[in-house]
């Protein structure tokens, strides 16, 4: 075995030589005869070779001497895997540490899964320990399996808005309700400590109605259910009267009824006023005076004066009457008069009527 350093010509890293030289013989074989001779050669050898490597900068052999300003010697040639490696920093060093572990326990842990069998063959020694192994580990897994089994409901999108009671009051104050609900809307404010209640609520000083006379209705039922006592009742029927009978007034005839305010609580209201057109040409008014109710009538005049309608017959007379200005139950009556005349043929486009007058006649029915 030799072993001799070396210095490297321009830093101060020595680089250590081992080598192991056995003696061979003349046939190529290692004689054990001459190891001991040898073994003194070669060290003798390595001794030279050190003395001749690791002499002064500033001395030189016999024969090498500079030669215009450069040395004769020359740096031995080394590997950089043959050089010490000088001082590293102490967190790099515990970094390289780390990382020799890390490797260490990866390369343990995974001999050690390697040689677990978690999925062996279950057609293979059923009933062994190994067996079971296997099926319990198909068993978790089948399990597993199952738990992630997707649902086939159908998909829901997240809402826009989170309704929740708060909102829901708030969507709810913004609508209308129903004619039927009382049709109000907006919120409903509760009562607070600040609202007092009151021993008598006010009462408007009139209400006005508009009474309608239905049919099969009388005159007096429709004055009381508008709210009219007994005895303005009474002497409303008794006025009007005098002026038209109360079963003349024709149904669909309306009233607009005033009552006043209450002479007690609990009474009725008194009649005010009360106006309505019992025929086509008068209308009546009954109003509270000094004295009580008092009728007034009010005539309405009429225009007697016939009107006349020229015009051209077209396809349909009916039509051709309402277009030349005909009052809509003066033309059918004329229509019908003149489908049953014969007296006067009237054409137009190619259409024959015959007609027994003129609208002035249709006007006055």
């Amino acid at each position: 075995m030799i072993s001799f350093a070396a210095r490297l010509a321009g830093g101060g890293a020595r680089v250590h030589f081992s080598a192991a030289l056995t003696p061979i013989g003349q046939d190529g074989a290692s004689d054990p005869r001459m190891a001991g001779a040898d073994d003194w050669t070669c060290r003798a050898s390595a001794l030279a070779m050190e003395d001749a490597l690791f002499q002064p900068r500033d001395i030189d052999l016999p024969g090498h001497g500079p030669a215009d300003g450069v040395p004769g010697w020359r740096a031995a040639a080394l590997t950089h895997a043959q050089i010490a490696r000088e001082a590293e920093p102490a967190a790099l060093r515990r970094a390289r540490a780390l990382a020799r572990r890390w490797d260490a326990w990866r390369w343990e842990a995974e001999q050690k899964l390697a040689r677990i069998d978690l999925a062996p063959d279950l057609a293979d020694g059923i009933g062994s320990r190994r067996w079971f192994r296997g099926f319990g580990t198909f068993l978790g897994l089948s399990a597993f399996s199952l738990a992630l089994w997707p649902g086939f409901a159908p998909l829901e999108a997240a809402p826009a808005t989170r309704v929740d009671d708060a909102v829901r009051d708030e969507f709810r104050s913004q609508m209308i309700m129903p004619l039927a609900l009382g049709g109000d809307s907006g919120r409903q404010m509760a009562a607070t400590e600040a609202v007092v209640p009151l021993r008598a609520a006010p009462e408007r000083p009139t209400i006005a109605v508009t009474a309608t006379l239905a049919r099969g209705d009388s005159f007096a039922r429709m004055l009381q259910r508008a709210g009219i006592g007994n005895a303005d009742a009474a002497r409303v029927l008794g006025l009007v009267s005098q002026a038209v009978p109360a079963g003349d007034i024709a149904p669909g005839t309306q009233s607009a009824i005033t009552r006043g305010r209450r002479p007690a609580p609990g009474a009725p209201r008194p009649l005010e006023s009360l106006a309505f057109r019992a025929r086509f040409d008068l209308a009546l008014a009954v109003e509270r005076g000094d004295g009580g109710l008092a009728l007034a009538r009010r005539p309405i005049r009429v225009d007697r004066t016939p009107l006349r309608i020229r015009g051209v017959a077209g396809s349909s007379l009916y039509r051709s009457l309402r277009a030349a200005g005909a009052p809509a139950r003066a033309a059918p009556s004329w229509s019908r008069s003149a489908a049953t005349s014969t007296t006067r043929p009237l054409r137009h486009c190619g259409t024959t009527r015959r007609t027994t007058g003129t609208a002035a006649s249709a006007a006055r029915a």
